[in-house]
């Protein structure tokens, strides 16, 4: 076979200038194909990927899935559907075919079109039953029929006299009565702006009470709903980009809203123009009108964590969701209430580290290391892959690595959490784990804790936050821990997930922490306090928390329970009348008994 002749491969390097290149290199490929009188489409596809080089190829694989005609309508259908939703179903599902995501589309039509319907019902009803609210006051002032026909017909937004709905052509039911509040006349109570001056609120500031927050037409799982309480709720200064703003904390939220205001303060951040979730207030009304996203580094006491946020029209303030006064520990949602842990707020506040004291992973110096390839992440998660990595970066659990050689490197899996918007980066360990000596320490056993509960009847189990990441690496361990993505290569600070030898090390670092506290055992990040009587468990969880604090180590109070005569741990549960098995379990080993049944 003749020698193919030597031809540039695509230059991939400059991204932005990568469109009018492609189209030169195209048009310089076609004029050896002509030189070499090749027709055959076979041929062409071939030579095109094998001169445009490893980086086209790369995207060639990443994109190519289904080769046949279905892929192409797949594709389109994904691209330019008008539903949110079904885009996400199918971006989320990477193995739809053609069929089933036709099916899936026509059922979410079928069910948009009969939620509407119901939806239109229920307004008729409510502005059926305002109408017929308004004719009572309208009964003090009689009208001609006239009249009232023109009012009912030309429904207008609520008058600024009565609050009412009603024409402006008409006779407002306000007009000639005297307010109860300030004894002037043309107005009700309820419309007062005497009083609501009086009660601190402005005439023009409009109260959101009750926002929806959903995607369209997204079922029950998919649908979030938040409020902004009229009432002065709880709020926190916390650091925005730098610069210091106020936040209503509210643990209904499940987003992150600021106004327009706080956004032009913090300097007007570029927002993303992608599409977002609808803002509408409770109750229906008018929908509020979203400028954008935007990705802003968050501070309080020290801890830096990147947050969406979106941003919205008007100056009603900013809002904190559930899942982010969570991570800074700004509301706590506890089984009991113990006055012992309120006594230690900081220790369930970021994410701590071991004081004076590294960890050490034993490497063996024979095995050969291994710089395995980077697994492309797709396109669409490269957003949410930067984000937890910026995440990790501000938390100081890893750093980049420049200059410097980098005999192991190990790929990355990107894992989907139960929030849609967020991922967990894990590093696959496998070949480097290969060369990890690990430590042999002795491991507490079931039998073992049974025994040290004998006769206990007060528990509280503690979680570490992130355990593994609390533990920080010497130097020289850190090498092996490092990965490669499409932004870069780092490494990780602290014990990552997936070594081998984290296990043993993190057990017996914890029990090196807790060792002289009596009343306390820790099975991997779960630590448990117990004691006969309240008086012996009460001491055993302040030691608990003093040593947990002098050592820097922080916990996860969600996760946590205090103050309890009975508690599951490791699959059986603890009380003062005993050890059982957690019912849990017992129902999961019965229900898959009776299928293995009927299956035989």
């Amino acid at each position: 076979m003749d020698r193919l002749p030597e031809f540039a491969a695509f230059d991939y390097a400059d991204k932005a200038d990568a469109g009018p290149k492609w189209e030169k290199w195209i048009r310089r490929l076609e004029l050896l194909f002509t030189g070499m009188n090749i027709d055959d489409n076979g041929r062409k596809r071939a030579l095109l990927l094998h001169y445009a080089g490893e980086s086209v190829f790369d995207i060639y694989e990443a994109e190519k899935g289904d080769t046949a005609p279905n892929y192409a309508a797949t594709k389109q259908i994904i691209q330019n559907c008008r539903s949110n939703r079904l885009r996400r179903r199918a971006l989320r599902e990477p193995d739809m075919n053609l069929k089933t995501l036709l099916d899936l589309s026509r059922a979410l039509e079928v069910a948009e079109t009969q939620a509407l319907t119901m939806e239109a019902q229920n307004e008729r009803n409510s502005v059926n039953a305002m109408q017929k609210s308004s004719g009572k006051h309208r009964s003090r002032n009689p009208r001609s029929k006239e009249q009232v026909t023109k009012s009912e017909s030309t429904i207008d937004k609520p008058c600024g006299n009565c609050g009412l709905a009603h024409a402006r052509t008409s006779v407002c039911p306000a007009k000639g009565q005297q307010c109860r509040f300030c004894k002037k006349l043309n107005h009700f109570q309820r419309v007062c702006r005497a009083k609501k001056r009086a009660s601190g609120q402005h005439s023009n500031f409009k109260h959101v009470r009750e926002v929806d927050f959903r995607h369209e037409a997204e079922s029950s799982e998919e649908e979030y709903m938040y409020s902004i309480n009229g009432k002065k709720g709880p709020q926190k200064t916390l650091k925005v980009n730098g610069v210091l703003c106020d936040f209503l904390l509210d643990t209904g939220a499940s987003v992150n809203v600021l106004d327009q205001t706080t956004h032009v303060k913090i300097g007007s951040p570029k927002l993303k123009k992608e599409s977002h979730p609808a803002l509408v207030p409770y109750g229906g009304g008018k929908q509020l009108t979203v400028f954008g996203s935007c990705q802003l580094k968050i501070e309080w006491k020290g801890v830096v964590q990147l947050h969406k946020f979106y941003v919205v029209k008007g100056n009603y303030g900013a809002l904190l969701g559930y899942q982010t006064c969570m991570s800074f520990g700004l509301v706590q949602v506890v089984h009991q209430l113990s006055p012992i842990a309120d006594r230690y707020p900081d220790l369930f506040v970021g994410i701590g580290k071991l004081k004076d004291r590294t960890v050490r992973i034993h490497v063996d110096e024979s095995v050969k290391p291994v710089a395995q390839r980077s697994r492309r992440t797709p396109f669409h998660l490269r957003p949410k892959v930067e984000a937890e990595l910026q995440k990790l970066l501000d938390d100081d659990i890893i750093e980049r690595v420049k200059d410097e050689p980098t005999p192991w490197i190990s790929p990355i899996v990107c894992v989907p959490k139960k929030n849609p918007e967020e991922i967990r980066v894990c590093v696959d360990m496998r070949e480097a784990n290969k060369a990890i000596i690990r430590e042999r320490h002795l491991m507490p056993t079931i039998d073992e804790l049974i025994h040290d509960l004998n006769g206990a009847a007060v528990f509280s189990k503690l979680d570490l936050r992130q355990g593994y990441h609390q533990l920080e690496l010497e130097p020289a361990s850190r090498s092996i821990t490092t990965f490669n993505t499409h932004v870069g290569i780092f490494r990780y600070k602290r014990l990552n997930f997936g070594v081998s030898a984290a296990s043993e090390i993190f057990q017996e670092t914890i029990r090196s922490v807790i060792q002289g506290v009596r009343g306390a055992k820790n099975i991997s990040d779960d630590i448990l306090v117990f004691g006969k009587t309240q008086e012996d468990h009460d001491a055993a969880l302040t030691e608990t928390f003093k040593a947990l604090q002098d050592s820097g180590l922080k916990l996860n109070r969600p996760k946590c329970e205090f103050n309890t005569d009975r508690i599951t741990f490791f699959g059986l549960v603890f009380s003062k009348a005993g050890i059982s098995p957690d019912p849990g379990k017992v129902t999961a080993i019965r229900e898959r008994s009776n299928r293995q049944t009927l299956l035989n």
